[in-house]
């Protein structure tokens, strides 16, 4: 889960402008649903949408042309994650958390640039 984390954030990380470099520092993560064990190797993940909402907290610090352009401490919740459509597949195991990390990213570290239609 730890390396498709930091894939995610270095996907991000390169649509960033040159000479921008972002420093991301994961404190804690709960992952969407309840994990329940199964007579396999491996965990299923039930996802209900009522208290089990994806959260993460981070520190981060965006570095641009070797000043710190933006830092802080994040509190990532996303309690309607059940209610929005979500372009990942069903087996991406951070499915749910990936686009609270993408919309937060676009909102606070690299906002899309958006151009009136004339």
């Amino acid at each position: 889960m730890l390396n498709e984390l930091t894939a995610h954030f270095v996907k991000l990380g390169a649509q960033l402008a040159p000479g921008q470099i972002l420093r991301i520092d994961v404190d804690d993560i709960d992952l969407a649903g309840r994990r329940v064990p199964t007579n396999g190797t491996r965990e299923v993940r039930t996802v209900s949408g009522a208290t089990d909402w994806p959260r993460i907290n981070l520190e981060f610090e965006l570095e641009s042309n070797g000043q710190i352009a933006r830092s802080g401490k994040v509190e990532l919740r996303d309690m309607g994650f059940m209610d929005r459509s979500n372009r990942y597949y069903d087996g991406d195991t951070l499915r749910f958390e990936k686009p609270m990390i993408t919309e937060w990213f676009h909102a606070m570290v690299a906002p899309r640039q958006h151009y009136a239609s004339r």
